[in-house]
């Protein structure tokens, strides 16, 4: 599901989206460092945060 900003930026003529395109194999990411137009449907901060036990730091901290 799109939250308002994509759909504004996204219909936003003087806009241009772009990401890296990256890959997750076997739980480890992989640049090619090509700019790929559109949003990135990977969640690649998320995917640090949990392999590097960041989620879990944050935790222990706010306990």
């Amino acid at each position: 599901m799109e939250n308002i900003s994509e759909i504004i930026l996204v219909n936003n003529k003087n806009i241009i989206l772009l990401h890296l395109e990256s890959f997750l194999t076997d739980n480890n990411l992989t640049f090619t460092y090509k700019l790929k137009e559109g949003w990135s449907k990977m969640k690649i901060g998320k995917i640090l945060f949990d392999k590097h036990g960041l989620n879990d730091l944050l935790k222990q901290n706010y306990q």
